[in-house]
């Protein structure tokens, strides 16, 4: 992706967690060991695929006008070579939209599920954080259409580190690596649209 979709300025981890106080936040990574589409049959995904995968959902959000936040965490217990790249979203624009767009792009993506923060939810205000659902797999950890409610412990806490849950299985962001926005000209705009529209085997890594 080009330079112009990432913005300069640097955010903390609690900056991070602090969007929530003012916005409605999610989480959602597009990482699999394995495919679990129809007709996949479990295959190992290459790591160029799961790069293709992430670069491709890091297009379809940053499409969505949300604030989107590259963090790179660990997940404990899990067999994976290297830190998991994961996006932690905010809906700055207040449209109210985000959990349809992140629960639909876990489906598109083959995720067990995705993390939902409504607003203040980090401080269990509210609905509070969840796990939802976003896999019609027999035997997946949460259900399809599911929620799974966090208490603060489990997502998030005082200190600089702020955990979560992807797939069922937690994730610590230990990490944030850049943060993503619109492009700033037209033809930026115009080439963004047209990836978008791209499934994830199509983009170029």
């Amino acid at each position: 992706m080009k330079k112009d979709f990432c913005q300069s300025k640097e955010l903390s981890l609690p900056e991070l967690w602090a969007l929530n106080m003012v916005h409605d936040c999610g989480a959602i990574t597009s990482y699999t060991k394995m495919d679990n589409s129809p007709g996949g049959e479990g295959r190992l995904f290459s790591e160029k695929e799961n790069q293709q995968r992430d670069k491709t959902l890091r297009i379809k959000l940053i499409n969505l006008e949300y604030l989107v936040v590259e963090v790179r965490g660990t997940m404990p217990g899990c067999e994976v070579g290297s830190p998991v790249s994961c996006y932690f979203v905010a809906d700055h624009h207040d449209r109210g939209e985000l959990s349809w767009d992140i629960t639909a792009l876990g489906e598109y993506f083959y995720q067990g599920s995705v993390l939902l923060v409504p607003k203040s939810g980090v401080n269990n205000v509210g609905e509070g954080a969840y796990l939802y659902g976003t896999s019609h797999s027999i035997g997946n950890k949460i259900g399809y259409g599911e929620k799974f409610f966090l208490d603060k412990n489990q997502w998030g806490g005082e200190s600089t580190i702020l955990t979560g849950c992807i797939n069922g299985n937690p994730l610590i962001f230990d990490q944030v690596q850049r943060i993503y926005g619109m492009p700033g000209t037209g033809y930026g705009v115009w080439g963004l649209r047209v990836l978008a529209q791209m499934d994830w085997w199509e983009i170029k890594v």
